[in-house]
């Protein structure tokens, strides 16, 4: 299985993707901060980056920027959903696509959704 690293802020939703993830036999690495994230990135090799788009202490933008200067071609699922309004997190995930992800994903999500999206990237 895949070797992934989660970065979001929310510990819940952080501990809800490592749960899904880890039942499916995936090793998980888990980043609080889009700076946390990338630290973690640099020391490691990951198949698969799963980050929030808006966090405080280094947004998910940082880290899709960061992951695409290093060449690695690492795919990424930007993940978004607490923005005030509907229409933000939207926002946000079309600027994530505008940087180069290679999926996308609104929050709340289901877990079959996750699985199918990962298993999008990962084919």
């Amino acid at each position: 299985m895949a070797s992934v690293l989660v970065i979001d802020d929310d510990d819940q939703i952080r501990e809800l993707l490592e749960m899904y993830l880890k039942a499916d036999g995936h090793y998980v690495i888990l980043a609080s901060s889009g700076s946390e994230g990338i630290v973690l990135f640099d020391q490691n090799r990951f198949d698969l980056v799963i980050t929030d788009v808006v966090m405080p202490n280094g947004g998910g933008i940082e880290v899709i920027m960061h992951i695409h200067r290093t060449g690695e071609g690492t795919p990424i699922i930007a993940i978004s959903g607490g923005a005030l309004r509907q229409e933000e997190h939207f926002f946000n995930l079309s600027a994530a696509a505008a940087f180069g992800v290679t999926q996308t994903l609104a929050k709340p999500f289901s877990e079959e959704q996750l699985r199918a999206t990962i298993a999008k990237v990962l084919c």
